[in-house]
């Protein structure tokens, strides 16, 4: 991941010299180094021999000096992520001691489970006080590229298909089905990445116009028993299934009724072996419903050639219908891109090397820090903002929870999808273009159906009856339910109700979507 992240830097930074903290030996580290970077790229580089997480070390690197931090930990460390949070801890130390704050800290964790955690639970404020704390998973990086920006800047040769492979507008009949084959950290991740973006506005009149995720796995009932107590308030609120596939036998399948069926995504696992004849004649079946469904597949196990064995288990209906098939690979893409060349597997994407995993997304987070300044003024004014000033809108930011920080995060990642959706490419929008008010309409609805599954990830959960009761009996409690992760506005947008300042909290829906074009703007039209 270094080598990737230093080119992206040195165009970044241009006179910054790249500082390298490693356990490793140094001359071992540069010789791995030289084989992967220009003569100009290595002559910009310091390598230090010590260990991350003791405050002697950073002090001797004058790490409160840096421009900025990238905490990544080393290979095979099985307490990978507590390291890393304990070399924050000791990072935050030292600038304090050395009057340093706001030193910018992008932090990797490894395991999904520590990335959902620190969603959710806000850092300590000896940490929050003195570093600005950015935590990223390896995961989830890629299914963004994949998913989101359908691109690696790192690597331009890769392009990927959006999950509406034609936008779904909102007379459109078809929905999208996304087909996980491995039920691994990627899977989950790839999983979790669509739940967040892939929200159409066919779903307001057609609510049978579900997006569908599909995960397949040997050992799917016990990775779906984790991942359902993983996100229990979205899977409480989800249409799922289970089948299994076994020894030629397909069983029965078992059906789990939502509490309230308002979601536009619905889940599906099952437990089979990809080479099983059933579940071959499933994937043929799946990709005749052209008619029906945008579908991808996505092969998600660890071993790199399982994943390229396993793509070639398809039938040649896969592959004549052109339905694209992401194969995972470990360190590089370049097997399957000649294979690629040929036209039959024109179809087939290498992706989640490991030598392509962090990119600096500085445009993601100028969005989220204005959608959440745009919520912030919307709410105190009733209007959009005509202007957007950095200065506010970082003083904003460092003032808001981490769990608030991710959902305006969430919500800046699906803009593509939503503008895609009334026919605007968000890489090329005309300066005279204006969002009409059925539009405005439109996204509003998308977004509300958006933002339900967002809360439900990051683990909020509908307010039960007892407690919408008291909320309307006393519209203030609605502030203190919410601290407590129970939010009375997870509902249908048809149900949503006036808030504490007498006004139906749908205008944030609407205030949202009539200033998206304004949002992603650059920073030249806008300020």
């Amino acid at each position: 991941m270094v080598p990737a992240l230093i080119k992206q830097l040195c165009i970044k930074c241009k006179r910054c010299d790249i500082v390298i903290q490693t356990t490793l030996y140094v001359n071992s580290v540069r010789q791995i180094l030289h084989t992967k970077l220009s003569q100009e790229e290595e002559k910009r580089l310091i390598i230090i021999h010590d260990q991350r997480y003791s405050e002697e070390a950073l002090r001797n690197l004058n790490i409160h000096l840096a421009k900025e931090v990238f905490v990544l930990g080393e290979n095979n460390e099985v307490d990978h992520d507590v390291l890393n949070i304990d070399c924050l801890k000791a990072i935050a130390s030292v600038c304090k001691e050395k009057g340093r704050t706001k030193l910018s800290c992008t932090t990797m964790l490894q395991y999904q489970s520590s990335f959902a955690l620190f969603q959710s639970a806000d850092i300590s404020n000896e940490i929050k006080e003195n570093v600005e704390f950015k935590p990223f998973n390896f995961y989830e990086t890629w299914a963004r590229k994949v998913f989101v920006f359908g691109e690696s800047k790192h690597n331009n040769t890769l392009k990927y298909n959006s999950l509406d492979i034609k936008p779904i507008t909102k007379d459109s009949e078809k929905h999208v089905h996304l087909v996980i084959v491995g039920m691994t950290n990627m899977g989950i991740a790839l999983a979790i990445e669509a739940a967040h973006i892939a929200h159409y506005p066919n779903f307001i009149d057609h609510p049978e116009r579900k997006t569908k995720i599909t995960m397949i796995d040997t050992q799917a009932r016990l990775e779906m028993e984790f991942l359902v107590g993983r996100y229990r308030h979205l899977f409480d609120h989800s249409f799922y299934t289970f089948q299994k596939y076994h020894d030629g036998k397909v069983f029965p399948q078992e059906v789990f009724n939502p509490i309230d069926d308002f979601l536009d995504i619905e889940w599906e696992f099952i437990e089979a072996n990809i080479a099983d004849p059933n579940i071959q004649k499933q994937f043929v079946e799946w990709s005749e419903e052209s008619q029906k469904s945008f579908m991808t597949i996505a092969i998600c196990f660890h071993d790199s050639y399982k994943n390229i064995s396993t793509g070639s288990y398809f039938t040649n209906e896969i592959y004549d219908r052109k339905v694209p098939v992401l194969i995972q690979q470990n360190t590089s893409g370049e097997l399957l891109g000649l294979v690629k060349k040929n036209s039959k597997y024109s179809n087939i994407y290498p992706f989640g090397m490991k030598n392509d995993g962090y990119e600096i997304e500085e445009q993601l987070f100028i969005c989220a820090k204005r959608v959440n300044y745009l919520y912030e003024y919307y709410y105190n004014n009733n209007c959009i903002p005509k202007l957007y000033n950095n200065n506010i809108i970082d003083k904003l930011w460092d003032s808001i929870k981490i769990v608030k920080r991710w959902s305006n995060i969430y919500n800046a990642i699906t803009i593509p999808t939503k503008l895609r959706s009334i026919g605007i490419d968000y890489k090329n929008i005309d300066d005279n273009r204006c969002l009409s008010q059925t539009e405005i309409e439109i996204l509003a609805k998308v977004e509300h159906n958006r933002w339900n599954v967002e809360e439900l990830l990051l683990g909020f959960r509908p307010a039960n009856k007892k407690e919408t009761e008291d909320i309307e009996k006393d519209i203030k409690l609605k502030k203190e339910y919410k601290n407590r992760m129970i939010h009375y506005d997870i509902r249908p947008f048809k149900d949503l109700r006036h808030d504490e300042s007498e006004k139906n909290a749908n205008r944030f829906d609407y205030g949202i979507s009539e200033g998206l074009l304004d949002i992603i703007k650059t920073p030249s039209e806008i300020l």
